[in-house]
């Protein structure tokens, strides 16, 4: 079983690198839509030399999001985390981070999504971020209490899942140096960040883009 997910994964992969459509199986099968793409922004600046593996990636969620029967709302919190680590050596002269997510799906389930571009800040985000950690209320899906922070204004604009958020390519790096990705590559379907630069980091209000693991059944 864990073989099989892993081939459906890595195929899933080849299909959007090729900018494919998820294939049907069988004469049964219904065509999936569109995967869609759910954007989040870093409320706190990410450095490689202050993680390890297994250390955890906050995120929190640009717009509302609805695959299938998973769902979040604009200022949900996305969490992944850090699944492998490598620093930079004068042999390689480059340092990795291998990154997996999931979702937290209002049906109390978890959904795994993967990285497939990340954008630079804008100062407009950044500001709203602050906003939004200073806030008193529970922060995530079931927090009691809690008004989501309107922060869809953070992606520039484009064409998308809404009007003000861009539609992102795969492994697409806009306005981070030396930074480049290799979307679901990594351990456990994870993308790893690899940057020419002794330390990989990332400013606060850095935006993320991800697309589900498309459902097989």
């Amino acid at each position: 079983m864990r073989i099989q997910r892993c081939f459906s994964f890595l195929a899933f992969i080849a299909v959007l690198i090729c900018g494919g459509s998820i294939p049907k199986v069988g004469a049964q099968a219904v065509q999936k839509p569109a995967l869609p793409e759910l954007w989040a922004a870093l409320p706190t600046k990410f450095d490689s030399d202050k993680v390890r593996s297994g250390d955890e990636v906050m995120a929190i969620v640009a717009n509302s999001w609805i695959y299938g029967i998973c769902g979040v709302s604009t200022g949900d919190v996305l969490k992944g985390h850090v699944v492998s680590l490598t620093g930079w050596t004068d042999a390689t002269k480059s340092n990795s981070v291998g990154m997996r997510f999931e979702v937290p799906c209002t049906d109390g389930k978890r959904k795994p999504v993967v990285l497939i571009a990340v954008y630079y800040p804008e100062e407009g985000a950044k500001g709203q971020m602050d906003t939004f950690m200073m806030m008193p209320q529970g922060i995530g899906a079931g927090a009691s209490g809690r008004q989501s922070t309107d922060i869809g204004s953070m992606p520039s604009p484009g064409t998308g899942p809404a009007a003000n958020l861009p539609l992102a390519k795969m492994g697409e790096v806009k306005g981070v140096r030396h930074l480049s990705l290799k979307v679901g590559g990594g351990e456990q379907g994870s993308t790893v960040l690899e940057s020419s630069d002794k330390r990989l980091h990332l400013d606060k209000g850095t935006r993320l883009a991800f697309v589900p693991v498309p459902e097989t059944d």
